[in-house]
């Protein structure tokens, strides 16, 4: 959600005719048909891409390096919901271009254990969700759970990834997304461990899911 502060400069800029602030820097106008800054959005290396070797199609904004990598941190580690908004915002304006996403019907985030979202604060999966949403219409569903506390992926093999988040997750309401086309989102793809599981979970309840993700950092191990 938008700071108090925030919401009065938005006010502000509609009555009388301000530039609106870049929610990342902070400190120069946002450009019209852009979430941010004209600087900000130059500094992140966009590349938008589809993803090869995944079992459902998924597709990313940007290499997870550089600013983007930086951005990441600031959202999980450092509360920078404006970011996450900011990097969302990016990701619908791209994906609502996409021929392969034309007729999705929702967006899924995908969650974090409830202990692990209540120590964050937040699941950034929803947050960008959310700055799709502004930009790109299709609803989001908060639908799918996670079951499973798992451990941290990182330092694992793909065959432990894999065996780590196998039974991980679950859909509340099933039957929502039967024949219908649903993207889930996420900050990073690595090895697809994670996404392959969820979707797995979608196309079992006889949905057609897709992956979108802020950044790519494949990993094969």
């Amino acid at each position: 959600m938008m700071k108090f502060s925030h919401w009065l400069q938005a006010l502000e800029a509609f009555w009388l005719g301000e530039p609106q602030v870049c929610p990342v820097c902070q400190q120069r106008s946002r450009v019209e048909g852009l979430p941010g800054c004209e600087s900000c959005v130059a500094g992140i290396p966009l590349g938008w891409h589809a993803i090869a070797d995944t079992p459902y199609p998924c597709f990313c904004l940007s290499p997870y390096s550089g600013r983007m990598k930086e951005l990441i941190a600031d959202i999980k580690y450092h509360g920078a919901v404006e970011t996450a908004f900011f990097c969302g915002a990016l990701l619908g304006i791209a994906a609502k271009q996409a021929p392969a996403l034309v007729g999705t019907k929702a967006l899924i985030p995908l969650p974090l254990h409830p202990e692990r979202e209540s120590a964050r604060g937040f699941n950034q999966s929803r947050l960008l969700a959310d700055g799709i949403h502004e930009w790109w219409r299709p609803a989001v569903w908060d639908v799918m759970v996670r079951l499973k506390k798992t451990e941290s992926q990182s330092e694992l093999s793909l065959r432990q990834r894999r065996s780590n988040v196998r039974g991980a997750f679950a859909l509340r309401q099933g039957n929502v997304v039967r024949g219908r086309r649903i993207v889930l989102i996420d900050d990073i793809l690595t090895t697809g461990a994670t996404f392959a599981e969820a979707a797995g979970v979608i196309a079992a309840h006889g949905g057609y899911p897709q992956g979108l993700f802020l950044a790519s950092g494949r990993v094969h191990r």
